[in-house]
């Protein structure tokens, strides 16, 4: 598709490729499944047991001077869920320890008498008890929180599939980093002028310019309109900082733009437009699925003679109306979900583990492994529908797709393409890898925190129950 249709970006789904890279890792790695699922086990049974559960938070309360945190027991189907729950079980391993060793005749009884309840309970005293589980565990959040450190071998797989010009770009035309994270030996000055020529005639059918050059030269040199004082590079930061948002690169190269957003480049704003054409596409596709559910909406089993073209239409007709009333208030807000609700309710009868549960990571885990290895088998595509190459009709086509501008086979590895030490790529606003990776830490983080006021929230409300139910 790239080859026949230049102009276009085709980015690669990177949550889902990231989920690759986790079944590469879980095919070398398959005996540590196992004790992924014993975490969950004995993060189960304590949030399922109230007594189990308040023991382990005084257990907090001394171990913690005075700090409680609840156990994540991950309801979302996702690999990051469960890794989660692994970290917040090694953060609180005194603890757990500590309460099965002090209180095991309470634990043992804290699920009912029934024989086949005290057995489970065993059990999970066991798992607790067993070094080699906390060894392990603490092995998978070593290896799994640095992804890019752990499955390095994965990465550089899909990374080669990639469109790297388009992603290499989108760094170069961050204002915050430039060049700097590139090794001079894999992306010389030249090179990267060559890839931002290449990307705008690829992108604008015409070759670039002199000025085009100069204005990438000014860029590299932070000077001129290019500058950092120039750009306001301190102030649009200090703006979104005080937004509590994001910092938005398009925002930066469109407030310097000194074109219509529909007219064509020219001159040194060429560079301008090119970077807000690479740095605008999102790399998901959730916009794609969307536009196919809605096709699926329009042509139904009994609407199935629709041609492609009226499906076409109609979809166009219903997004256009759905976007004008969002605009004028007409659509109402949906509910989020919240992450880290528990569905089941504590109780000290029966342990109320379901049959299917989210929280069962071998399935999930057999799922990304087969994911991976079906990535691997290169799919039998369809044949691309385009004109007629046969000189009859050629006339008839005003369109020709170009060849791809450079060869697109001239991969760089992903080992040689960066400066991975920060300090080995320093800037005068201290801007390296950091730039990324603290924005992912901070995405952690929040997450954790939510799981934590899910847990809260909870809680309270058992306790305001319990206490209702005493009054009565």
């Amino acid at each position: 598709m790239m080859s026949r249709f230049p102009r276009l970006i085709i980015l690669l789904f990177w949550a889902h490729q990231i989920n690759l890279v986790v079944g590469d890792f879980l095919t070398l790695k398959y005996d540590l499944l196992l004790v992924i699922a014993n975490c969950l086990e004995v993060i189960k049974w304590f949030n399922n047991h109230s007594t189990a559960l308040a023991l382990l938070g005084e257990e907090m309360k001394f171990t913690y001077e005075g700090k409680v945190w609840a156990l994540i027991l991950p309801v979302i189907t996702h690999w990051t869920a469960h890794y989660l729950s692994t970290t917040r079980l090694l953060k609180v391993k005194s603890a757990v320890i500590s309460c099965v060793h002090r209180h095991e005749e309470k634990l043992l009884i804290a699920g009912g008498k029934m024989q086949e309840v005290q057995e489970r309970a065993c059990q999970i005293m066991n798992i607790v008890r067993d070094n080699g589980f906390w060894q392990s565990l603490a092995k998978i959040q070593a290896i799994l929180e640095p992804l890019a450190i752990a499955a390095n071998s994965s990465l550089e797989k899909q990374w080669e599939k990639a469109d790297q010009d388009v992603f290499i770009l989108a760094i170069l035309f961050n204002p915050y980093i430039h060049s700097r994270l590139f090794k001079p030996a894999a992306l010389s000055e030249a090179r990267l002028y060559n890839i931002v020529e290449s990307a705008f005639k690829r992108f604008y059918q015409r070759d670039g310019d002199v000025a085009l050059l100069r204005a990438f030269n000014d860029y590299i040199k932070e000077t001129a309109e290019f500058s950092w004082e120039a750009m306001s590079l301190d102030r649009i930061r200090e703006m979104y900082r005080e937004e509590k948002q994001p910092l938005d690169v398009v925002f930066v190269w469109t407030f310097i733009d000194k074109q219509a957003a529909n007219e064509p480049p020219i001159g040194r704003n060429a560079l301008v437009k090119l970077a807000i054409r690479v740095l605008t596409p999102v790399p998901n596709t959730a916009g794609c699925e969307q536009v196919f559910s809605l096709f699926g909406a329009v042509h139904t089993k009994y609407r199935n003679k629709l041609k492609p073209d009226h499906v076409h239409k109609i979809s166009v007709v219903k997004m256009d109306i759905r976007r004008n009333h969002i605009a004028q208030g007409l659509t109402p807000n949906r509910q989020k979900r919240k992450f880290g609700e528990m569905e089941s309710t504590s109780t000290d009868t029966a342990d109320p583990s379901p049959a299917v549960h989210p929280a069962n990571f071998l399935p999930l885990a057999t799922s990304l492994i087969q994911e991976a290895a079906a990535d691997d088998e290169e799919p039998d595509l369809p044949p691309i529908l385009a004109p007629d190459a046969s000189p009859a009709s050629s006339s008839a086509s005003s369109f020709q797709p170009a060849p791809p501008p450079r060869d697109y086979n001239a991969k760089i590895p992903l080992a040689q393409l960066f400066n991975y030490d920060m300090e080995g790529a320093p800037s005068r606003n201290g801007a390296g890898l950091d730039f990324y990776w603290h924005g992912g830490i901070k995405n952690m983080q929040d997450e954790i925190e939510q799981c934590d006021l899910e847990a809260t929230a909870e809680d309270s409300s058992d306790s305001t129950a319990s206490e209702n139910l005493t009054t009565q």
